[in-house]
Protein backbone atom coordinates (compact mmCIF):
# COMPACT_ATOMS: atom_id res chain seq x y z
CA UNK A 1 0.00 0.00 0.00
CA UNK A 2 1.39 3.76 -0.88
CA UNK A 3 0.49 7.23 0.27
CA UNK A 4 3.43 8.29 -2.94
CA UNK A 5 2.16 12.12 -3.32
CA UNK A 6 4.84 14.33 -5.25
CA UNK A 7 2.34 17.22 -4.65
CA UNK A 8 2.21 16.74 -1.13
CA UNK A 9 2.98 19.59 0.91
CA UNK A 10 5.71 18.93 3.18
CA UNK A 11 9.00 20.90 4.87
CA UNK A 12 11.79 21.34 2.32
CA UNK A 13 14.77 20.88 5.04
CA UNK A 14 15.78 17.09 5.18
CA UNK A 15 16.27 17.76 9.17
CA UNK A 16 12.90 19.06 10.11
CA UNK A 17 11.52 16.07 8.12
CA UNK A 18 13.73 13.61 10.04
CA UNK A 19 11.99 14.88 12.96
CA UNK A 20 8.64 14.94 12.02
CA UNK A 21 8.66 10.98 11.11
CA UNK A 22 8.56 9.04 14.23
CA UNK A 23 9.16 5.34 13.06
CA UNK A 24 7.10 3.28 15.75
CA UNK A 25 8.66 -0.07 16.54
CA UNK A 26 7.62 -2.74 14.05
CA UNK A 27 4.48 -4.44 13.91
CA UNK A 28 5.51 -8.28 13.87
CA UNK A 29 1.77 -9.99 14.25
CA UNK A 30 0.54 -7.35 11.97
CA UNK A 31 2.85 -6.05 9.45
CA UNK A 32 0.54 -4.46 6.96
CA UNK A 33 -0.92 -2.46 9.36
CA UNK A 34 2.42 -0.94 10.66
CA UNK A 35 3.07 -0.13 6.90
CA UNK A 36 -0.09 1.86 6.79
CA UNK A 37 1.01 4.22 10.05
CA UNK A 38 4.48 4.34 8.49
CA UNK A 39 2.92 5.56 5.06
CA UNK A 40 0.81 7.98 6.76
CA UNK A 41 3.29 9.75 8.54
CA UNK A 42 5.21 9.45 4.91
CA UNK A 43 2.89 11.51 3.17
CA UNK A 44 2.03 13.98 6.19
CA UNK A 45 6.03 14.62 5.96
CA UNK A 46 5.63 14.90 1.86
CA UNK A 47 8.55 11.97 1.40
CA UNK A 48 8.10 10.73 -1.61
CA UNK A 49 11.82 9.30 -2.64
CA UNK A 50 11.66 5.70 -2.39
CA UNK A 51 15.33 5.44 -0.76
CA UNK A 52 14.29 7.65 2.04
CA UNK A 53 10.91 5.28 2.79
CA UNK A 54 13.35 2.38 2.15
CA UNK A 55 15.97 3.52 4.83
CA UNK A 56 12.88 4.68 7.47
CA UNK A 57 11.50 1.16 7.35
CA UNK A 58 14.77 -0.48 8.03
CA UNK A 59 15.46 1.60 11.11
CA UNK A 60 11.87 0.17 12.84
CA UNK A 61 12.65 -3.25 12.05
CA UNK A 62 14.15 -5.41 15.10
CA UNK A 63 16.74 -8.25 14.66
CA UNK A 64 14.75 -10.57 14.11
CA UNK A 65 13.02 -9.52 11.47
CA UNK A 66 16.01 -8.01 9.60
CA UNK A 67 17.07 -10.97 9.49
CA UNK A 68 14.14 -12.41 7.99
CA UNK A 69 14.61 -10.47 4.80
CA UNK A 70 18.44 -10.47 4.94
CA UNK A 71 18.41 -11.52 1.28
CA UNK A 72 16.90 -8.47 0.17
CA UNK A 73 17.41 -6.21 2.26
CA UNK A 74 20.76 -5.19 1.03
CA UNK A 75 19.50 -4.09 -2.36
CA UNK A 76 15.82 -4.29 -2.74
CA UNK A 77 13.44 -1.17 -2.97
CA UNK A 78 10.87 0.29 -0.72
CA UNK A 79 8.27 -1.93 -2.20
CA UNK A 80 10.10 -4.72 -2.55
CA UNK A 81 11.07 -4.89 1.70
CA UNK A 82 7.31 -4.47 2.22
CA UNK A 83 5.83 -7.30 -0.01
CA UNK A 84 8.29 -9.64 1.32
CA UNK A 85 7.74 -8.79 5.00
CA UNK A 86 4.10 -8.97 4.77
CA UNK A 87 4.63 -12.20 2.88
CA UNK A 88 6.89 -13.83 5.27
CA UNK A 89 5.48 -12.79 8.06
CA UNK A 90 1.33 -12.88 6.87
CA UNK A 91 -0.02 -16.14 7.54
CA UNK A 92 -2.11 -17.43 4.75
CA UNK A 93 -5.84 -17.42 4.53
CA UNK A 94 -6.15 -21.38 4.94
CA UNK A 95 -4.21 -21.21 7.78
CA UNK A 96 -5.65 -18.24 9.32
CA UNK A 97 -9.40 -20.38 8.94
CA UNK A 98 -7.40 -23.31 10.35
CA UNK A 99 -5.83 -21.97 13.12
CA UNK A 100 -9.52 -20.20 13.77
CA UNK A 101 -11.11 -23.82 13.73
CA UNK A 102 -9.04 -25.60 15.46
CA UNK A 103 -6.11 -24.02 17.20
CA UNK A 104 -7.88 -20.84 18.80
CA UNK A 105 -9.79 -21.48 22.27
CA UNK A 106 -10.86 -19.39 25.32
CA UNK A 107 -7.92 -19.73 27.82
CA UNK A 108 -7.20 -16.67 29.88
CA UNK A 109 -9.28 -14.67 27.84
CA UNK A 110 -12.63 -12.60 28.12
CA UNK A 111 -15.17 -13.56 25.51
CA UNK A 112 -14.63 -10.06 24.18
CA UNK A 113 -10.90 -10.88 23.84
CA UNK A 114 -11.56 -13.92 21.83
CA UNK A 115 -14.30 -12.62 19.90
CA UNK A 116 -11.61 -10.25 18.71
CA UNK A 117 -8.75 -12.12 17.68
CA UNK A 118 -10.96 -14.74 15.58
CA UNK A 119 -11.89 -11.53 13.60
CA UNK A 120 -8.57 -10.44 13.56
CA UNK A 121 -8.06 -13.81 11.91
CA UNK A 122 -10.55 -14.43 9.90
CA UNK A 123 -10.87 -11.39 8.31
CA UNK A 124 -13.58 -9.95 5.89
CA UNK A 125 -13.85 -13.65 4.31
CA UNK A 126 -15.58 -14.82 7.33
CA UNK A 127 -19.38 -13.32 8.13
CA UNK A 128 -20.51 -13.14 11.48
CA UNK A 129 -22.90 -15.68 11.46
CA UNK A 130 -19.96 -18.05 11.06
CA UNK A 131 -17.82 -16.03 13.63
CA UNK A 132 -20.35 -16.33 16.40
CA UNK A 133 -21.30 -19.84 15.85
CA UNK A 134 -17.34 -20.50 16.22
CA UNK A 135 -16.87 -18.27 19.22
CA UNK A 136 -20.08 -19.54 20.89
CA UNK A 137 -18.34 -23.00 21.09
CA UNK A 138 -15.69 -21.93 22.67
CA UNK A 139 -17.34 -20.62 25.56
CA UNK A 140 -18.06 -22.91 28.79
CA UNK A 141 -21.33 -24.74 28.54
CA UNK A 142 -23.06 -21.71 31.58
CA UNK A 143 -22.35 -19.34 29.39
CA UNK A 144 -23.60 -20.75 26.52
CA UNK A 145 -26.68 -21.38 28.18
CA UNK A 146 -27.27 -17.65 29.59
CA UNK A 147 -26.50 -16.45 26.14
CA UNK A 148 -29.41 -18.31 24.19
CA UNK A 149 -31.61 -16.54 25.96
CA UNK A 150 -29.86 -12.97 25.17
CA UNK A 151 -30.89 -11.54 22.14
CA UNK A 152 -28.70 -8.47 20.72
CA UNK A 153 -25.50 -7.44 17.87
CA UNK A 154 -22.50 -9.68 18.88
CA UNK A 155 -20.76 -7.19 20.66
CA UNK A 156 -23.44 -6.91 23.34
CA UNK A 157 -23.38 -10.86 23.63
CA UNK A 158 -19.52 -10.27 24.08
CA UNK A 159 -20.55 -7.51 26.56
CA UNK A 160 -22.85 -9.99 28.58
CA UNK A 161 -20.29 -12.90 28.31
CA UNK A 162 -17.69 -10.97 30.05
CA UNK A 163 -20.10 -10.35 32.69
CA UNK A 164 -20.76 -13.84 33.28
CA UNK A 165 -17.43 -15.04 33.53
CA UNK A 166 -16.76 -12.53 35.63
CA UNK A 167 -19.76 -13.53 38.19
CA UNK A 168 -20.09 -17.64 37.78
CA UNK A 169 -16.79 -18.47 35.51
CA UNK A 170 -13.42 -17.20 37.92
CA UNK A 171 -14.84 -18.60 41.07
CA UNK A 172 -15.64 -21.89 39.86
CA UNK A 173 -11.85 -22.32 39.38
CA UNK A 174 -11.58 -23.23 42.99
CA UNK A 175 -13.90 -26.42 41.96
CA UNK A 176 -10.77 -27.85 39.71
CA UNK A 177 -9.64 -29.55 43.90
CA UNK A 178 -11.20 -32.51 44.38
CA UNK A 179 -14.24 -32.32 47.15
CA UNK A 180 -13.48 -32.87 50.34
CA UNK A 181 -16.20 -35.57 50.73
CA UNK A 182 -14.62 -37.49 48.20
CA UNK A 183 -11.50 -36.81 49.69
CA UNK A 184 -13.36 -38.06 52.98
CA UNK A 185 -14.37 -41.14 51.42
CA UNK A 186 -11.37 -42.13 49.94
CA UNK A 187 -9.43 -42.16 53.35
CA UNK A 188 -12.01 -44.34 54.46
CA UNK A 189 -11.91 -46.69 51.27
CA UNK A 190 -8.01 -46.80 52.21
CA UNK A 191 -8.34 -46.97 55.58
CA UNK A 192 -10.82 -50.27 55.59
CA UNK A 193 -8.58 -52.00 52.68
CA UNK A 194 -5.84 -51.68 55.40
CA UNK A 195 -7.83 -52.95 58.62
CA UNK A 196 -8.75 -56.00 56.06
CA UNK A 197 -5.14 -56.54 54.87
CA UNK A 198 -3.80 -56.71 58.42
CA UNK A 199 -7.51 -59.28 59.62
CA UNK A 200 -6.25 -61.55 56.99
CA UNK A 201 -2.47 -61.64 57.53
CA UNK A 202 -3.37 -61.89 61.26
CA UNK A 203 -5.74 -65.31 60.63
CA UNK A 204 -2.92 -66.54 58.46
CA UNK A 205 -0.41 -66.02 61.27
CA UNK A 206 -3.05 -68.20 63.56
CA UNK A 207 -3.18 -70.76 61.15
CA UNK A 208 0.25 -71.43 60.71
CA UNK A 209 0.95 -71.13 64.26
CA UNK A 210 -1.68 -73.39 65.27
CA UNK A 211 0.16 -76.22 62.19
CA UNK A 212 3.02 -76.01 64.08
CA UNK A 213 1.77 -76.87 67.11
CA UNK A 214 -0.39 -80.04 66.31
CA UNK A 215 2.81 -81.14 64.09
CA UNK A 216 4.80 -80.72 67.83
CA UNK A 217 1.94 -82.70 69.59
CA UNK A 218 2.05 -85.42 67.25
CA UNK A 219 5.93 -85.72 67.27
CA UNK A 220 5.90 -86.07 71.14
CA UNK A 221 2.79 -88.58 70.68
CA UNK A 222 5.46 -90.76 68.41
CA UNK A 223 8.63 -90.34 70.76
CA UNK A 224 6.57 -91.39 73.91
CA UNK A 225 5.40 -94.64 72.35
CA UNK A 226 8.70 -95.43 71.20
CA UNK A 227 10.33 -94.90 74.85
CA UNK A 228 7.50 -97.11 76.47
CA UNK A 229 8.59 -100.16 73.70
CA UNK A 230 12.31 -99.44 74.42
CA UNK A 231 11.56 -99.00 78.54
CA UNK A 232 10.34 -102.73 78.35
CA UNK A 233 12.94 -104.24 75.80
CA UNK A 234 15.58 -104.72 78.36
CA UNK A 235 13.22 -106.72 80.80
CA UNK A 236 11.88 -109.64 78.14
CA UNK A 237 15.26 -109.50 76.36
CA UNK A 238 16.40 -113.42 76.74
CA UNK A 239 13.33 -114.99 77.57
CA UNK A 240 11.65 -117.03 74.98
CA UNK A 241 7.93 -116.48 73.43
CA UNK A 242 6.81 -118.86 75.98
CA UNK A 243 7.68 -117.71 78.95
CA UNK A 244 6.95 -113.77 77.89
CA UNK A 245 3.67 -114.92 77.58
CA UNK A 246 2.23 -117.12 79.89
CA UNK A 247 4.81 -116.66 82.80
CA UNK A 248 4.85 -119.57 85.38
CA UNK A 249 1.98 -121.05 83.16
CA UNK A 250 4.03 -121.69 80.14
CA UNK A 251 4.49 -125.63 79.35
CA UNK A 252 6.92 -125.08 77.01
CA UNK A 253 10.15 -123.50 76.77
CA UNK A 254 12.46 -122.69 74.02
CA UNK A 255 15.94 -122.24 74.78
CA UNK A 256 17.77 -120.39 75.32
CA UNK A 257 15.52 -118.72 78.03
CA UNK A 258 16.36 -117.01 80.98
CA UNK A 259 13.03 -116.84 82.72
CA UNK A 260 13.71 -117.76 86.69
CA UNK A 261 10.80 -119.13 88.08
CA UNK A 262 8.23 -117.17 90.89
CA UNK A 263 9.37 -118.25 93.98
CA UNK A 264 6.31 -119.39 96.22
CA UNK A 265 6.26 -119.63 99.74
Amino acid sequence: MSFDNKDAAGPSDPQVTALAVRVPPFWRRNPELWFVHLEAQFQMSGITSDATRFNYAVVGLDEESILLVSDVVKSASYAQLKSELIRRLSASESAKLDHLLAGLTLGDRTPSQLLREMRQLGGSKIGDDLIKSLWLRRLPEGTQAILACVSGSLEELAATADQVQEVYVRPTIVAVQPPSDEVSDLRREIAALTASVAEMRATLDAQRSSARSRARSRSATRKGRSGSRSSRQPADQGICWYHRNFGDKATRCTLPCKFAPTTKN
